[in-house]
Order: structure tokens, then sequence, then C-alpha cells
């Protein structure tokens, strides 16, 4: 009996949660659409259906406390990324003095948690593909060792197509950003620490080396290195955590080689720097929750 009314408690979650999410599924779309126009459609009933499968079975997957803590906070950072990104692009603004705002973020944060909670269950799981512990070829490398070589093998790696496009891809917002830095008009419509540093490497270093290619040249392997060592970072969690060597080395490989990754390192705009220190965060927050004795 006891046990059917946990089920039925459960169940009722389940369906409130779908629903909730549903509801506000257009708060996490990036397109000029007219508000509900999914959740007020005959796709909100799949949509629906979908969200109350997933949620069914990561209930049965959440057994602590801790894990149910950080996937919520995982979730909630997910959810208000979305939702601020989303009105940025439509609105110009994060619309984060508006209310509504923030019941799009609670209303879409049981998604992203669950789909922490799933990630989390897989890299627990010692029995998943991922950690054979069969590193027979990497066991006797410190991941600290792993880190410092991955770094300088992907960094090394992306450096030919930085001299094909020598000084680096002058494109995206940093032309304007370069415009605000010149002019000693510094306008928050791009952040201003960036704008300031991506001045100071192109404009200040430029002139004082005598061409502004330099300039240019000097941020691209800065913002290089960051992106880099940001990547690295993952192979150092995947290199502490144990992982089969197979899947480091393809992990390693797809970092260094994914033809993106090297272009988008040497392309002036802000998202790769921010790119780079999103990725520390969350391996950090990896790193932290998977010590029992810091929650």
């Amino acid at each position: 009996m006891v046990l059917k009314k946990k089920e039925k408690y459960l169940t009722f979650i389940c369906i409130l949660l779908s629903y909730i999410s549903t509801y506000n599924i257009d708060g996490l779309l990036k397109a000029y659409n007219d508000y509900m126009f999914i959740s007020n459609s005959i796709l909100s009933i799949f949509v629906f259906v979908g969200l109350y499968i997933f949620y069914k079975g990561v209930i049965k997957l959440i057994n602590n406390i801790r894990l149910l803590v950080y996937s919520i906070l995982y979730g909630f950072i997910f959810s208000s990324c979305m939702i601020f990104g989303r009105n940025i692009i439509l609105f110009n603004t994060t619309n984060i003095n508006n209310s509504y705002t923030l019941v799009q973020i609670l209303a879409e944060t049981p998604i992203f948690s669950s789909i922490v909670i799933y990630i989390f269950t897989f890299l627990k799981n010692r029995k998943a593909f991922i950690f054979l512990q069969g590193n027979k070829y990497l066991r006797n490398i410190n991941y600290n060792t792993w880190f410092k070589l991955s770094w300088l093998l992907i960094f090394l790696s992306w450096f030919p197509l930085l001299m094909a496009s020598y000084p680096g891809i002058y494109g995206y917002d940093s032309i304007y950003q370069l415009t605000y830095y010149t002019s000693g008009k510094v306008y928050l419509h791009h952040p201003m620490i960036h704008t300031y540093l991506l001045g100071f490497c192109v404009w200040t270093l430029g002139n004082f080396f005598g061409d502004l290619k330099i300039g240019l040249l000097i941020y691209s392997i800065f913002q290089m290195l960051c992106l880099s060592g940001a990547f690295a970072f993952i192979c150092r969690y995947f290199s502490k955590k144990k992982a089969d060597y197979i899947i480091q080395i393809l992990l390693l490989a797809f970092f260094m080689f994914m033809p993106t990754n090297a272009i988008m390192s040497f392309s002036a705009t802000k998202d790769i720097i921010h790119t780079a220190v999103l990725v520390v965060l969350i391996i950090l927050l990896f790193e932290i929750s998977d010590d029992e004795n810091k929650l």
C-alpha cells in the first residue's frame, strides 16, 4: 500500500512537471513567434507525453539527496542561460527584472536538471563502457600531466590553421567593439572587459609594435590558449575519472582535429572566451559533486 501511494505521488509530480515545462517551452526557443505557439498547438501533446516519459525515467535514477541538489543547481544555471540568451536575442535585454522571466527559468529547470541526473548516473556507473579501467597505455600518466600534454597538443594542432588565416579572423562583433575602443565610447551592448581586452591587444599593442596585424595575432593566440586550455581541462577530468584510454584518445582527437574548434579559436569574438570559462566552471562543479564531503 505504501509503495502504491508513493508511486501515485511520483506520477502526479511527473504529470505536474510535464505540464509546467510544456506550457513554458516557448521560453527556450530563440524564434520570433507568438507566445505559446507550441503549448497551444497539437505539438504540445507530443511534448507533454515525451516529457512525462522522460521524467518518469529520471525519478527512478534519483537515489540520494546530493544527486538531487546538484542536479537542481545545474538545471537552474542552464535554464537561466537559455532563457536569458533567448531574451537577449529577441528583445536585446535579459528581462531579468520581469517576474515572468523567473517563472520561465523555474519552469524549465526540471528539464535541464533531469539531463544532469542522467549524465551523473552514467558517469557514476563504473560498468559503463566509458570507464572500463583498461588504461594500459595511459594508466601511468598523471591526470595533471595529461592536462598539460593535451593542452599543448590541442594548441599546436590549431596553429597551422591560424597561420593559414593569419593573423586571425577579424569578424563578428569585434569590428564594432574595436570602434568602441578607438572612439573612447564603450557601450554595454558587448561585455566591457572583452571590448577593452580586444582593443588593448589589437589597437594598443598593434600600434606599439607598428602593425595592427601583430596586435590581432596576439589576441588570437591568447584566445586559442583559453579555449584549448578549457578543452584540455575536460581531458584532465576524464583522465582523473580513469576513463578508458580509447575514449580519452578519441576525445583529444575531437578537440584537436574538429575544424570548427580551430577556426573559432582564432575568430575574434567574445563567445569563445565565454565558452572556455563556462566549460571550466561546469567541470569544477562536477569535481565538487564527486566529493561526498563537499555536500
